[in-house]
């Protein structure tokens, strides 16, 4: 009782204090932190109103659970409970200073016990979210690199290949959304140099977005398709890419938020939450990406 009363004072503070976090910087946002042991991971934390915490995932794949134990204007204490690693903890206490919370972090795992660093930025959660077209091609970059993605098999996957991305942007404070592009009076045709043909063709295909200011200063969204491009392109750019000739129809096209399903070509709406253009598969969709990765590398290796 007496816990619940405190918190409920906590957050009465919080809503209250010009000193204490704003509802839009912490609960209502996400934010870019980060922790250094050995090497330093990060990740994005999401402040979950109705539950009163944060979720939280890190680049490296670990997730978590975040409960504010005590904070005001100036110092923050929470502690992690992780959801893929049973029996993982941590505990948060840091300081605030300008627009960045930083402090020490204490691991536990199976009886052991260690200590780092950590920081959140609350400068990146209030921002608008849109970056440089240098800071574009810096993440593209980065997701790029990601060696379990399978980009090198554009023959399927997709879906899964979007799902991971998508979980890496967020990784990296990144709000992105998806394009999904279907075939219109011929299938979607994309050169490769992995096809002994020098294309292949699909009947729908599925990347995720960013959103970059453009040279007039607006925001644009920008795809994020390492398995057809060697850098962030526009919409446009993305679309032309699947075109077999200058003759060919474009292919129809929708984006969607995270978490939205697309509206098909008949108009209608698919099921599912866009994980791909049906109803989700069954379990855990994270695994399900994964699985269809390295299932895709495994037949690349295979062919050697």
């Amino acid at each position: 009782m007496i816990r619940e009363i405190l918190r409920k004072t906590i957050f009465a503070v919080i809503a209250g204090l010009a000193l204490a976090f704003t509802p839009a910087a912490a609960w209502a946002e996400s934010w870019r932190q980060a922790e250094t042991g050995t090497s330093t991971i990060r990740g994005t934390w999401d402040w979950d109103a109705a539950r009163k915490l944060y979720n939280a995932r890190w680049e490296n794949g670990a997730t978590a659970i975040i409960r504010v134990d005590s904070i005001d204007g100036s110092r923050a204490v929470m502690t992690r409970t992780d959801t893929g690693t049973p029996g993982f903890t941590a505990r948060y206490v840091g300081t605030r200073q300008g627009n960045t919370f930083s402090g020490e972090v204490t691991w536990t795992y199976q009886g052991r016990t260690w200590s780092g660093a950590w920081r959140a930025d609350l400068a990146a959660a209030e921002s608008s979210g849109v970056l440089t077209y240098q800071q574009a091609v810096s993440v593209f970059n980065k997701i790029a690199a990601q060696s379990d993605i399978a980009f090198e098999y554009p023959w399927d996957g997709c879906y899964a290949r979007a799902h991971l991305m998508v979980r890496r942007l967020q990784a990296l404070g990144i709000q992105p959304g998806k394009v999904w592009s279907f075939a219109n009076g011929e299938p979607l045709h994309a050169r490769t140099k992995r096809d002994v043909r020098g294309f292949v063709e699909w009947d729908y295909h599925v990347a995720p977005t960013i959103s970059v200011q453009g040279t007039d200063g607006k925001a644009v969204a920008m795809v994020i398709d390492p398995a057809m491009f060697n850098q962030p392109v526009s919409v446009t750019q993305w679309l032309n890419g699947q075109r077999k000739t200058g003759a060919s129809p474009w292919p129809r096209y929708c984006q969607t938020r995270i978490g939205e399903s697309p509206v098909l070509p008949s108009g209608t709406r698919a099921g599912g939450t866009g994980y791909w253009k049906a109803p989700d598969p069954a379990g855990n969709l994270d695994a399900h990406a994964v699985g269809e990765m390295r299932r895709f590398r495994e037949s690349l290796n295979r062919a050697g």
